[in-house]
């Protein structure tokens, strides 16, 4: 499945109020331990979400997990810079 975003709703999006410190205070209420109850390999391999590797039997540990830990450390650096965060899923 491929979703491709209009460019003048991408500005939309720029354009809000969604700092980082909005989003790394989102990120630091959610723990690991949290991800992990919630996380469904089963779903997100039905879903084709990239990259196909839920089927992994250490995924979580190996892929999830530090991915998560670097993006909350990527918006809780930005925000305490005050810094902004472009985002592109291509």
């Amino acid at each position: 499945m491929s979703v491709r975003a209009d460019p003048e709703q991408v500005w939309e999006l720029l354009e809000e109020e969604a700092e980082p410190p909005a989003v790394a205070d989102a990120l630091a209420g959610t723990t690991v331990d949290g991800l992990r109850t919630r996380f469904d390999p089963a779903a997100l391999a039905r879903a084709e979400i990239y990259p196909e590797i839920w089927d992994e039997s250490d995924v979580f540990e190996a892929y999830l997990a530090p991915a998560f830990e670097r993006l909350r450390s990527l918006y809780a650096h930005a925000a305490a810079r005050g810094d902004w965060v472009l985002q592109a899923i291509v």
